[in-house]
Formats: structure tokens, sequence, C-alpha cells
């Protein structure tokens, strides 16, 4: 019985250190109006584009990598106000940003059409947001940036 007890204790501390040694975070919240009700620090890696009418919201930020990844669906007539201050990108920078996003989000199809930009993250480096405009979902990441 000490055994067993003993057992349990060393397997539950040892879960413990794993799970707290994680550097990923991942939040959800269902509308804008939950992500301002949460007295949590994670809703400060949201970025500043998320529209109040943004819902199925999630983000995911790695402290080790100052990188994030999340999503978000919203009303439609409001992606005017998502994308205003990011920048368009085409062509060749396109189609590798959304070969990226298909291996983030199953979401993510290849052949139907999306808006992509460059989104400059504050402190975080460059990021990329790709549109669905007949859908409202918006797709958001950050890569690192490593100084020469």
């Amino acid at each position: 019985m000490f055994k067993t007890l003993i057992r349990r204790s060393i397997g539950t501390l040892i879960s413990l250190v794993l799970i707290g040694c994680s550097d990923t975070v991942k939040t959800s919240y269902a509308t804008f109006d939950d992500v301002h009700k949460t007295d949590s620090t994670a809703k400060l890696w949201l970025p500043e584009f998320l529209p109040t009418s943004a819902f199925n919201i999630w983000e995911e930020h790695n402290l080790d990598t100052n990188t994030i990844t999340g999503e978000f669906d919203c009303k439609t007539e409001d992606l005017p106000k998502v994308t205003k201050s990011l920048e368009r990108i085409t062509g060749q920078d396109a189609i590798r940003v959304h070969e990226s996003a298909m291996k983030i989000s199953g979401r993510i199809k290849p052949g139907a059409t999306y808006e992509i930009f460059r989104w400059k993250a504050d402190v975080l480096g460059v990021g990329y947001v790709v549109v669905n405009n007949s859908t409202g979902s918006v797709l958001f990441w950050t890569e690192r940036v490593l100084s020469k």
C-alpha cells in the first residue's frame, strides 16, 4: 500500500513537472466580449485587428520563441477593418504563405480563394494573415525573425 502511494505520488509529480515546463499556452474564447471579460494576459497575444464581431477565437503562443498562431471568424462586412492596416501580398510570396497556412490550419484548403497579407506584429516580428472573404474566417501567425 505504501509503495503504491509513493509510486502514484512520484507519477503525479513527474506529470506536473512535465506539464509545467511547456512554453506553449493555448486559449480560446467564444466571442470578442469574452476576450475582454477575462483577466488573462493571454488576450495580450491577440492581434490588434481582432474585430468586435469576432467569434470562435483561439490563439496559441510560445513563450520561448515569442511566436503566435490563431484563428477567428467574423462578419464578412468587418473584413475590411481587419485588413486595413495589413500589407497585401501576391505572387510567389502569397503561394508560400498559403502553403504554410494549409499546414497550420485544416480550414485552409487548396483551390479556395483567400487574400493573403503581411502583418508587422510589433515586437513579435513578421506575421501573416490569411482571409477567406466568403466565410469571414481569418488565420494569423507570426514567424520568428532571426537577427543578422
